[in-house]
């Protein structure tokens, strides 16, 4: 790919739009909009973390767990009403 194409330009971003797909990277929470196919999952981390004082989530490298939990998850936890306040922190451990 042509290191100096504008995002407009690259392939599958013909009318100026970011593309959906993230590749090798994470979606985001402002990525939310193009993030699915874990509706379960994400249902289920979401009670937890709304309930439980500790929710932590483990699993192998590389199977979507910080796509779940910032576009899936806070994203959603950011768009429901304050009944009680209720505080989320993500903590992205990184190999070394």
């Amino acid at each position: 790919m042509d290191e100096s194409a504008t995002p407009a330009s690259r392939p599958g971003n013909a009318d100026g739009r970011r593309s959906p797909f993230q590749g090798l990277g994470y979606y985001k929470e402002e990525d939310a909009e193009w993030f699915f196919g874990r509706a379960r999952e994400r249902h289920i981390i979401g009670a937890h973390v709304r309930t439980a004082r500790l929710t932590l989530l483990y699993a192998e490298s590389g199977v979507g767990k910080s796509s779940l939990l910032r576009a899936g998850v806070a994203a959603r936890l950011r768009n429901l009403p304050q009944r009680n306040s209720h505080h989320a922190f993500f903590f992205h451990g990184e190999s070394k």
